[in-house]
This record gives C-alpha cells, structure tokens and sequence, in this order.
C-alpha cells in the first residue's frame, strides 16, 4: 500500500487542477467544477501529509470512485461548453455525480460488506473532525474554508455526516458551492490549491 500513496496524491493533484480549468471556462453556467477542485485539493493535500497505512481503504475507494467519477465530469464539461445551461444546474451536477457515486457504494455494501464498513469509518472519521486526516485539514490553511463547510453541513443534518447517505454528500457539494458564490461575491478567492 504505500507504494499507492504517491500515486493517489498524483491523481487527486491532476484533478484538481483539471476541474479548476473546468471551472475557469464554465464559471458563468456552474460552481460545480470549482467545488471539485477543491474537494481534490484537499483530498491531495491529506493524502500527501497521511500515510496511506492510517487510511489504505479510503485513499483506494476514493482514487477508484475518483477516475470513475472524472470520466463522467469530463463528459458534463463537453457538454456545457456547448452552451447549455438552465437554473438548477449546480444541484443538477452534484446531485447526478452523487447518484454515481452511490452506486459504488452500493456495490461496496454487497460485495465486500466488512471492507465497507472500514471505508465508511475511515471517511466519516475525516468528515466529522475524528481522525490524523482531520487534523491535517485544521492545520492547512488553504482547507479551512472546507472545515468550515463539513461544519455547516453537519448543522444542517442536524447530526455526524455519514458518507454512506447520499444526502449527505448531496448537501456538501451544495453547501461548498455557496461558500463558492459567498467567496466570489466577496471578491475573495475560493480555491485552495
């Protein structure tokens, strides 16, 4: 496993900066692409800083659903670039990506139950402040803004986020794009690579 560490972090740096030149063209129709440069910022940043022996389930889960999920983001890109927008669309985005996502979860609860659990700890551990990911993410700077979101939503849930709730993510994605568009508005710069 640590010989993935490196690679992960790679992965999740290339994203990071191919979602950010989505969001460079496509700003005036979505925050989506912003919002997943920076979910990929963080995730390179804690990935770069953890040893992958503290998370190996998360880190593998996320590089897997990650290249999944970038093939399927690529081809929203392609098709906003074309010009089609409407209102709703940051929602729309998130909330078709999270419906992927849950599939993969899905299929993680069916075929592997045990090692699901394990990835759903080591997950909910970083979104909920419980774990070494988290402490990375309150000394790092440029993630404090994403602290301060996972705090939002889980005031908004009224309850721990829990990875495993589509929802949850759902509200995530949707509270980061409003600190997006709060930051933007502000004249301050939302990005934290």
């Amino acid at each position: 496993m640590p010989a993935k560490c490196p690679k992960t972090a790679t992965d999740f740096v290339r994203r990071t900066a191919l979602y950010a030149s989505y969001d460079a063209q496509l700003l005036q129709y979505t925050r989506f692409f912003a919002a997943a440069s920076i979910i990929n910022a963080v995730l390179a940043k804690v990935v770069a800083v953890v040893p992958a022996r503290h998370l190996p389930r998360c880190f593998g889960f996320l590089t897997e659903v990650g290249a999944a999920l970038e093939i399927t983001n690529r081809d929203y890109a392609r098709t906003l670039a074309r010009g089609v927008s409407g209102s709703g669309l940051d929602r729309a985005l998130v909330c078709a990506e999270q419906d992927q996502l849950q599939r993969y979860v899905q299929a993680q609860q069916a075929e592997r139950p045990h090692q699901w659990i394990a990835i759903r700890n080591e997950l909910n551990g970083f979104l909920n402040e419980r774990c070494a990911a988290s402490i990375v993410c309150r000394w790092w700077a440029g993630s404090c803004s994403f602290g301060r979101v996972l705090r939002d939503v889980r005031e908004h849930v009224g309850m721990e986020i829990d990875f495993g709730i589509e929802w949850h993510r759902v509200s995530i994605g949707m509270t980061l794009i409003d600190h997006i568009r709060r930051a933007n508005t502000l004249g301050r710069n939302p990005q934290v690579a």
